[in-house]
């Protein structure tokens, strides 16, 4: 899958950003900007007022409990949901009605699927915000996966377009299972930076 981002992820508005280039070639322009926290978070050194702003919080999946690449990869039957949700502040009268309607879909999946289902989430918001994305870890815990939903919140954002893809990079980059169903669900109210017509 290719996945493009816009040029110039701090420096987008409504007017511009339709110069696009390959996810690729854009992180490794964008890697002397990043440095690593805690071994799973990116944050920009670009920041204003000494604050850390559009951090990349990334889950663990590896060390959750339980967790069996080579079984899910060998496995036809798995199936891969992630949740992808904008947690700006533009989101703040739809979240909790979002957030009850996707804890449904999760639970009747969890119905139809049983252990043969695993849940992750991604929430975003901007560039500019506390955090641009943050990934949850892979589970098959339905509790697990609803405290997910539930500690989503709607806050930041700033101008119209949102972290999207920043989003969609990390997604791309998730150990899904190599032969099962992947199904990613978006709930948003904006597009993402470098959209030229919306």
């Amino acid at each position: 899958m290719d996945l493009y981002i816009p040029s110039d992820l701090n420096n987008c508005d409504d007017d511009f950003c339709d110069e696009m280039l390959p996810v690729e070639e854009k992180l490794e322009r964008r890697m002397d900007e990043l440095t690593i926290l805690d071994g799973d978070a990116f944050v920009s050194n670009t920041t204003s007022n000494s604050q850390t702003t559009g951090a990349w919080i990334r889950a663990k999946h590896l060390e959750e409990e339980g967790y069996d690449q080579e079984l899910v990869d060998h496995s036809e039957n798995f199936v891969d949901l992630v949740i992808v949700m904008d947690c700006t502040g533009s989101m703040s009268g739809e979240i909790e009605v979002a957030k009850r309607t996707v804890t449904t879909i999760i639970s009747t999946l969890h119905e139809k699927f049983q252990s043969d289902l695993r849940f992750s989430a991604v929430s975003y918001r901007d560039h500019t915000d506390d955090y641009a994305v943050k990934e949850f870890p892979f589970t098959k815990d339905l509790n697990k996966a609803k405290g997910y939903i539930n500690t989503m919140s709607a806050q930041g954002g700033g101008d119209h377009p949102e972290a999207l893809a920043s989003a969609l990079y990390v997604i791309n980059e998730m150990p899904f299972n190599k032969k099962g169903k992947k199904i990613v669900v978006w709930v948003a109210d904006a597009p993402p930076h470098g959209m030229k017509c919306y």
